[in-house]
């Protein structure tokens, strides 16, 4: 399931995801990345049980914890989705994938109007891309970050390190452009 979602074959992720969860309804990490699978296609409501079932599997997960804020974050519920990140980082303050997810929803905000909110998700994403090693996902974040700063000439910069990097995955671009 996981290889068809990474492939973007929903259909094929779902159909496996199912399958995994029909053998065993207790296996957390296919009821994470099935509600994936439905955010991509989506179906939040359905996305947000499935991930709510995984957290209620291993509550003491800051992976599965964060993918609520995940899928909150996708679902446009970009206020849950803060909660949430917040309450991972209550728990594990070093979950790279907290911040990310925080500093997201704060430019979810931000593209709704709430400029106030600009500061929160630059710092947070700075977070992130420095906790993940300077990962090529959080580097493209840091590029969208500043597109939507107004920051053309760094975003630029960013999206050139990025093409430099030999990027397979045509999201870090566009999540730049």
């Amino acid at each position: 399931g996981y290889y068809y979602y990474l492939t973007w074959d929903w259909k094929k992720a779902e159909e496996e995801f199912l399958q995994a969860l029909n053998y065993d309804d207790k296996y957390s990490p296919a009821h994470q990345w099935y509600s994936s699978v439905l955010a991509q296609t989506r179906k939040f409501e359905e996305a947000l049980r499935q991930v709510q079932r995984a957290k209620e599997l291993e509550p003491d997960s800051a992976i599965v914890s964060s993918h609520v804020s995940y899928i909150s974050y996708l679902a446009g519920d970009y206020r849950r989705a803060i909660e949430t990140a917040k309450e991972t980082l209550q728990r594990d303050s070093t979950s790279y994938v907290a911040h990310r997810y925080l500093g997201l929803a704060y430019l979810g905000l931000v593209l709704q109007g709430e400029r106030d909110k600009l500061d929160n998700a630059l710092a947070e994403l700075k977070i992130a891309h420095e906790r993940s090693r300077g990962g090529l996902l959080t580097l493209a974040d840091m590029g969208f970050a500043q597109a939507v700063q107004g920051n053309r000439a760094e975003a630029e910069r960013i999206l050139k390190q990025v093409e430099a990097r030999g990027s397979q995955n045509p999201y870090f671009l566009a999540l730049v452009y």
